[in-house]
């Protein structure tokens, strides 16, 4: 699958696209095919070096999207294959700047008919990035 990687630390010039392995859901666990992904204060932080959850690089940067279950992994339950969800998760665990993501179950809404995907990939974070 596609995905957006930072390998070393820097402006916007080191958000590569690359290649990487599709995910798999495990158990709790569900995979996104993501349809958008917020951006927001924590991914330019997680570009820059200084955000305090970020890890080393290579990492893949997004912490919110929006998008549909792919699939689900083993004792999942409230949400199923099909369905529109937003999700929240920490930096590079999933990291939605990919086709794919996988996110523990409890990280995801199922979205009412309505909420456009574009918009609610921005509910999580985003919002409060533009009220700062």
């Amino acid at each position: 699958m596609r995905a957006v990687r930072i390998d070393e630390f820097g402006g916007p010039e080191v958000l590569v696209p690359v290649e990487v392995p599709d995910p798999v859901a495990g158990p709790g666990q569900v995979l996104v095919r993501v349809a958008a992904a917020g951006v927001n204060r924590a991914d330019a932080l997680v570009r820059a070096g200084v955000y305090h959850r970020a890890g080393r690089p290579p990492l893949i940067p997004g912490v919110e999207a929006s998008g549909v279950v792919a699939a689900v992994g083993e004792g999942v339950a409230g949400v199923g294959v099909g369905q529109r969800v937003m999700a929240l998760d920490g930096v590079n665990a999933p990291g939605f700047y990919a086709e794919l993501a996988v996110v523990p179950a409890e990280r995801v809404t199922v979205l009412p008919d309505g909420v456009e995907l574009t918009q609610a990939a921005t509910l999580p974070v985003a919002w409060l990035s533009a009220w700062y």
